[in-house]
């Protein structure tokens, strides 16, 4: 079972505010679909994935998240 979407984005900002992994690519996985939430960018998340999870579609939003972010020339992990 996934934590409620309001507890996700608290976890989120958790990880955003520190510095040894905050520039880490996160992917929202979640029993419901959130696709097209705006708040998804907002919060620092790259993408989204719904469960259960095929091993297709994992890679295909990991890809898409990874390239994301080697356009936005941000490191994969944060060096504090």
């Amino acid at each position: 079972m996934s934590p409620p979407i309001p507890e996700i984005f608290t976890i989120n900002r958790a990880i955003s505010i520190d510095p040894a992994i905050a520039a880490a690519v996160r992917i929202c996985c979640t029993e419901s679909p959130i696709r097209g939430d705006s708040r998804l960018k907002q919060f620092g998340f790259s993408g989204s994935i719904q469960k259960p999870v095929t091993p297709a579609t994992l890679q295909e939003t990991l890809a898409s998240a990874l390239q994301e972010n080697a356009l936005l020339k941000k490191p994969l992990l944060g060096r504090g």
